[in-house]
């Protein structure tokens, strides 16, 4: 797939002054990757990710940047963590423990959208909202679902996409792909990237953005792109893993918290 990289003009008269002009993704050097990783490690709410993992996601189609000269000033990717096919995140790879037939596996692909991040002198420049554009129509359309964690109210463009606030409850097979119970996985919760203690998973229905009374900040939302798709996903993998909830995630665990993966679990702090 083709680098999804672009260079930003910008005549300085307001918001939508900004255009996205696509550009060769040779136009990143190995410093500005290695910047880009630090800016976002420096986020508390962000996962880090290795520079070359950025990059390697970028190269590969999954991942969307915008440059101005020799910076990187919005970035952000939306990773295959389940789908069809074999190798690494391949829905074989995951249910092998369980001997399910090829045949057997789910076809819808899951996605995740990670590293969302703009420089803040070119926020409210639309920049990456436009840059969410090519990523969601190449990966999104047809038969693939997305998928989110997010703290707190955070993005905007989330909602602005169309996506929905889903319970962590109401889809626990297919949301267990990007986070689990940190008090199941006590050893490795403790050494990898898990959710402060004060935030809890949402359990509720969904909540428009704009709703100011709603404590945003006390909880973890499962965002998701489509959530008849997300639900019926669900009930096909409980039936396919014959309900075991907890196997299912010791599987992924072991598959996406070792130091390897380029998909990092994120680990829930206990409920409300």
């Amino acid at each position: 797939m083709e680098p999804l990289v672009f260079s930003v003009s910008d005549d300085g008269t307001g918001d939508e002054a900004s255009k996205l002009v696509l550009c060769p993704q040779r136009s990143i050097s190995e410093p500005m990757w290695e910047e880009l990783a630090a800016r976002i490690a420096a986020v508390p709410n962000l996962i880090p990710y290795p520079a070359v993992v950025l990059a390697e996601h970028c190269r590969e189609g999954y991942a969307a940047a915008a440059i101005v000269g020799e910076n990187i000033v919005s970035y952000l990717s939306l990773v295959p963590i389940a789908r069809r096919g074999s190798g690494a995140h391949s829905w074989a790879a995951l249910t092998a423990p369980f001997g399910i037939a090829a045949d057997q596996n789910p076809t819808m692909d899951v996605f995740e959208f990670t590293s969302s991040w703009t420089d803040p002198a070119w926020r409210g420049k639309r920049i990456c909202y436009d840059l969410h554009a090519p990523l969601t129509e190449r990966h999104l359309r047809g038969n693939g679902l997305g998928i989110l964690g997010m703290i707190g109210r955070g993005s905007s463009i989330i909602p602005r996409l169309g996506w929905n606030i889903l319970a962590w409850d109401a889809a626990p097979f297919v949301n267990s792909l990007i986070a689990v119970p940190a008090s199941e996985f006590p050893a490795q919760a403790a050494a990898g990237w898990r959710i402060p203690g004060h935030v809890k998973p949402y359990q509720g229905p969904h909540i428009p953005v704009e709703d100011p009374d709603h404590p945003w900040n006390r909880f973890c939302y499962c965002w998701v792109s489509d959530p008849a798709s997300a639900i019926r996903l669900n009930e096909q993998l409980r039936m396919l893993l014959c309900g075991d909830l907890p196997r299912w995630r010791s599987v992924i665990v072991d598959a996406f918290a070792c130091p390897e993966s380029q998909h990092k679990i994120a680990f829930l702090s206990g409920e409300d």
